[in-house]
């Protein structure tokens, strides 16, 4: 998106600065990592535009302050060429899951994500995603609403 670049300020202090919605929006994902223990966080845009090349899996909604709409977030995996046969299998497996929780029986889907959990306790951005899964639809809400607002 578009940004304002440049040098703000008088003669006597001068800072380079970017500012716009995207900027604001990469510094809450930024921000957003601590949540869930990720090292970098995509929204689907940025997304769409690298995943011919990079891997990502999706960790829901989230509503970021200063913005009407919820935006679904990615976390960043890596590289294709530098993703190994068990790391490639336990991602096809998760994002599977995902499609099928945002597309199809929302609680058995839930159980399967429990069951990768389970099977995985040190994916702890799947345990917190998960955890936000619990809270919307223990709420009535549905999991296409934002489970964090940030």
């Amino acid at each position: 998106g578009q940004v304002f670049a440049g040098n703000v300020g008088s003669s006597e202090r001068l800072n380079y600065t970017l500012l716009g919605a995207n900027v604001n929006e990469a510094a809450r994902l930024e921000q957003l990592n601590r949540e869930f223990g990720t090292n970098m966080l995509v929204s689907d845009e940025v997304r769409a535009e690298a995943s011919g090349e990079y891997h990502f899996r999706c960790l829901g909604f989230v509503m970021i302050r200063g913005f009407q709409k919820p935006i679904r977030v990615h976390e960043f995996i890596g590289h294709r060429a530098e993703i190994g046969g068990l790391q490639q299998a336990l991602l096809d497996q998760y994002n599977s899951l995902d499609r099928e929780l945002m597309e199809k029986n929302k609680d058995v889907t839930t159980a399967e994500l429990e069951e990768y959990v389970a099977q995985n306790p040190e994916d702890s951005p799947v345990f917190k995603y998960l955890q936000f899964t619990r809270t919307q639809m223990g709420h009535g809400s549905s999991i296409l609403q934002p489970a964090v607002v940030y």
